[in-house]
């Protein structure tokens, strides 16, 4: 049975930093709204109102008596991620901590069964160690362990990017792909927050140098909620493009899926309207072709600098209200004068 390990101060740092510097306190109103805008909303840490709750962290904090917290690197639905510092192995990794009763086991599942089946792994995002973070009940949000990844794929960064980078990242992740399929697992949840680029090794540098590449961290105090340990809201380092290295990655497995194997329960999720294909919208059962709908959408993204479906006026844009819509239709048998009036909801 695996040991729970508990959050505990900081005690010591490693060798390049003797200081106590974490970042900066947000000042005034601004820099408040400023953290609120970029992180994830204060509600998610109140366990009396919310099912999934985030588990609060502090930058600073020690984690598993091994993992500094140094700064921050985005959140999910039901995660945050942090970078961290290894103590034992002397180097900068990613924490994923993520919300008891989410996708947590599912996704530690799917990783342990892409670990040990898949040969391919060069391209896919996969723990390199797992731990559990005790609450003050019975519940614990586990953590996962990964490599530090780059930016994930967006306008801003593929606008700076030469078609051969682009086409090159897109053989990649077809290739991550693959290797997932050859095994029987559905990723079922493609689009471009899942793909990110590799980023150049920060081994060598300091806490402070660390900072002055990615920005320094504007933080403050959880607010509104009653906690039971110390955390902060801390506004996402910014990685430059100058540390952005041309190797493509495909993550986050927290709705994936093996086919054919009834021990693997399919959990509610779908990707963005965007992403999402046809068939996934009406309710069909996970399969290979959705994953390959999705990656075509993400290639012609890469090849065009923006998504193929898209305008202003809905998530997904005319062609996934077209579809929605017109499956329908076709099933209903309704006529034409009457399709302005169906309104579907995209099922898991």
């Amino acid at each position: 049975m695996q040991r729970l390990e508990t959050a505990t101060p900081i005690r010591f740092q490693h060798s390049e930093d003797y200081d106590m510097d974490f970042g900066d306190f947000a000042r005034d109103e601004k820099e408040e709204l400023d953290i609120e805008d970029l992180t994830e909303p204060w509600y998610y840490y109140d366990s009396k109102n919310n099912t999934r709750v985030f588990y609060p962290i502090r930058l600073g904090e020690l984690l598993n008596e091994r993992y500094l917290i140094e700064h921050k690197l985005g959140h999910g639905d039901f995660s945050t991620v942090w970078m961290a510092y290894d103590l034992q192995e002397r180097k900068n990794v990613a924490l994923k901590v993520m919300s008891p009763g989410g996708c947590d086991e599912n996704e530690t599942r799917i990783q342990a069964e892409i670990k040990q089946r898949v040969q391919d792994k060069s391209h896919l995002v996969v723990y390199l160690n797992t731990f559990l973070l005790p609450w003050k009940n019975d519940t614990y949000s586990r953590a996962l362990v990964l490599p530090l990844m780059g930016p994930c794929m967006s306008w801003h960064n593929l606008t700076k990017s030469s078609m051969a980078a682009r086409m090159s990242a897109a053989q990649q992740l077809l290739r991550a792909l693959e290797s997932l399929h050859q095994v029987g697992i559905v990723h079922r949840d493609l689009h471009a927050n899942n793909c990110m680029w590799g980023v150049s090794s920060l081994q060598d540098l300091t806490r402070t140098a660390k900072y002055q590449k990615l920005g320094r961290p504007l933080k403050q105090t959880i607010p509104f909620v009653e906690l039971w340990k110390p955390g902060e809201l801390v506004r996402p380092a910014s990685i430059p493009d100058e540390l952005r290295t041309a190797d493509f990655f495909l993550g986050d497995f927290g709705i994936a899926t093996k086919l054919n194997d009834p021990t693997f329960q399919i959990q509610r999720g779908y990707p963005p309207n965007l992403y999402s294909s046809p068939d996934r919208l009406h309710g069909q059962d996970p399969s290979f072709a959705c994953d390959m709908w999705s990656y075509m959408v993400l290639f012609a993204e890469l090849y065009l600098d923006f998504p193929p479906f898209w305008n202003t006026a809905s998530d997904g844009g005319i062609i996934a209200d077209f579809l929605k819509s017109s499956a329908h239709f076709l099933r209903s048998g309704r006529g034409l004068e009457n399709l302005q009036d169906v309104r579907i909801q995209p099922n898991p």
